[in-house]
This record gives structure tokens, sequence and C-alpha cells, in this order.
């Protein structure tokens, strides 16, 4: 996690003299839900003491590099999970994730680590946020092993998801990180995957 902040830091602080402690910039940061959930926090909870006077301004990435926004300096930073990274464009990786699948606490079938066939087998609610592209990418490792996802519910909004897993014995399938921020506050659990599916990736890229 420092090594996050660290990264995000130098990435948004201006070049020649940039004093935290008085300046009173606003940096704005093209974001998805899972630097909302796993960044956001510390990161405006550092800024609250060594750059008090700095205002973040996040805005939704929608799973596309605002090629645009960047070059125009409409936006800062781009943070996120892209399929595709334009040229010209400055970027580093800053987060490596494993999956993992959050569950309610007391499921009957699935406690600590999930197998293959549970994985397959199991109910599964998946979130088809625009710019989502972790279902994708889980559905098409399954299918490269000629295996299909069990979902029993799709819903458009991340928000809903947590307390739904609370109350049912579906599985929402997410980067481990944002898996174990969530299960906090929802009283929920995490069950590791023992096989492989893709990494998650978090890119940070600027202009």
């Amino acid at each position: 996690m420092r090594q996050i902040l660290e990264d995000i830091d130098r990435t948004l602080q201006k070049p020649a003299a940039f004093d935290p402690a008085s300046a009173q910039n606003t940096f704005r940061i093209a974001a998805n839900d899972a630097f909302e959930l796993v960044v956001l926090p510390p990161l405006m909870q550092r800024l609250q003491q060594t750059a008090p006077q700095v205002r973040i301004v996040v805005e939704s990435t929608e799973g596309v590099v605002p090629v645009d926004a960047l070059t125009h300096g409409t936006v800062d930073i781009a943070w996120g999970h892209f399929d595709s990274i334009a040229p010209g464009l400055r970027t580093e990786v800053v987060l490596e994730d494993t999956l993992a699948c959050l569950v309610r606490k007391g499921h009957p079938s699935i406690q600590g680590t999930l197998s293959l066939m549970q994985f397959c087998t199991a109910p599964h609610l998946v979130v088809a946020l625009k710019g989502n592209t972790l279902p994708d990418l889980v559905q098409r490792r399954m299918a490269e092993s000629g295996l299909t996802l069990n979902i029993a519910l799709q819903v458009p909004h991340m928000l809903a998801a947590p307390v739904i897993v609370m109350q049912s014995d579906y599985l929402l399938t997410l980067p481990t990180r944002v898996a174990l921020a969530l299960c906090r506050p929802a009283g929920a659990g995490v069950a590791a995957i023992a096989f492989c599916l893709p990494a998650f990736c978090a890119f940070s890229g600027l202009a």
C-alpha cells in the first residue's frame, strides 16, 4: 500500500516548486471502483495530513483510457485495469492482485479455498457495470478451458452486490484487495481461488 501511495504522489506532484502544505491544487483522477475502495481512503488520509488544501476529483474511466482528457489536461491521471494502453502515454503498474470470491459467512458449501469444481458449479453474481472488464476476463479464461460460469444474477451496479451476497449463496469474483475491503462492512467472507485465473493489474497512465 505504501508503494501505491508513493507512486500516486509522484505522479500527481507537478514539477517545479510544489509545496504540499500550502498547495491548493485540484487534481482530477479518472478511476474505477477498485481505486475508490482500495487506494482512495489511505490516499485521502495522507493528503489530509500533508496537503490539507489539495482537492481530489474522481471521474469514472468506464474501462477506457481517457486519452483526450489526459492530453488536454482535463484529467491528471487515469487509474484502472485497461485492455489496451494508447501509445504515447506514460504508464506504470501500480498494483497487481489475485482474484477471490466474496461469499456470505456460513455458506453451506464454501469455506476457505474454492476448488475449480466449486467455482464452476456455484451460482455467481456478476456486476455488469460499464467499464468493468473483470467478468469478461474471467469468462474468457473459463471458456479457454471449456468451462462456463453459472451466472445466476447480473446487476448493473456494485452498491447492492455485497448485500445480495450476504443474503444468498452467490459468489462475487473480485480483486482480492477489493473483496477484503468489502467483506468487513458487509459482514461477508472471502474465499481464495485455488486455481489459475488471470491476475488483476492496475495501470496509472499520464500523458
